[in-house]
């Protein structure tokens, strides 16, 4: 009987381990669904665009996307980090919602995201940032007072991390979530951090900004749900710092364009600055 117990008992733990060794294994993959491109591949799109290839401190190839607004002599810039799917293929189309306002888009893929090569962590994922950045200051000569880092999803982690180090830029946030740790245990309740290898703590590095914080979220998002942009809101707001939450009645996760409260938000927080 004690021997039975026993090979239960280390069964069940054996298989415990494997089940958590497999999360931590295989997290990127639970996380992150890059579309992968040819380096060949050639980006079509109605507006003029510039195709930029940069290389990374760690030798590794970064695309990104660059399109001028349509009055070209503007030097208002947005530096756009998507949502944990697709590519520039298809992200690209984003410029729809900036350059009729009159400000230009940069947006970049991460690593292992369409063109780009290497492997994602939540270290590249920022460093790269900081690249994209000193592109957009050194190579296009966009003063900082007109850039506006603008981050979504899963990219509000890198948005928030590179304003926390840079915080005199502006901060746009499109379905932020706290961190990694507490939106993953609406999913799985058993995670502990320790699992992670990717943690986004961005409530905690929003208070480290002094800088325009606007946010937008939709009240039916199923996936990052409405709640986080309400308890980022209410701790910012304690300690003074300039946030506003747009709320789309009615917005899910993905959809937020369709609405016209969410342009009109996005253009009068623009204009603005």
């Amino acid at each position: 009987m004690k021997r039975s117990m026993s090979f239960i008992i280390t069964f069940l733990l054996s298989f415990i381990f494997l089940i958590l060794f497999l999360i931590w294994w295989n997290q990127e993959r639970l996380i992150f669904f890059p579309e992968k491109l040819s380096e060949n591949f050639i980006f079509r799109f109605p507006n003029e665009f510039q195709e930029i290839k940069l290389t990374t401190s760690d030798g590794e190839t970064s695309y990104g996307l660059f399109f001028p607004s349509k009055n070209n002599l503007s030097k208002k810039t947005i530096l756009f980090f998507h949502g944990n799917a697709g590519s520039l293929r298809t992200w690209g189309r984003i410029y729809e919602d900036f350059l009729p306002i009159g400000w230009n888009l940069l947006i970049t893929d991460y690593r292992g995201y369409g063109k780009n090569s290497g492997s994602i962590s939540e270290e590249s994922m920022n460093s790269d940032a900081e690249l994209w950045l000193s592109y957009l200051l050194g190579e296009l000569k966009i003063p900082r007072n007109e850039i506006v880092i603008y981050g979504r999803s899963i990219g509000t982690g890198v948005a928030i991390d590179l304003v926390s180090k840079n915080p005199d830029l502006n901060l746009f946030l499109e379905t932020p979530f706290t961190d990694l740790f507490t939106l993953v245990r609406n999913y799985y309740p058993f995670i502990q951090t320790w699992m992670l290898k990717f943690q986004f703590q961005n409530l905690a590095k929003l208070k480290k900004i002094r800088s325009k914080i606007r946010i937008f979220h939709g009240t039916q998002d199923q996936i990052i749900p409405y709640s986080n942009s309400e308890i980022i809101f209410r701790k910012l707001k304690e300690q003074n710092q300039d946030v506003i939450l747009f709320t789309i009645s009615n917005g899910s996760h993905n959809d937020l364009t369709i609405y016209p409260e969410y342009h009109r938000a996005l253009k009068n927080s623009l204009n603005e600055l």
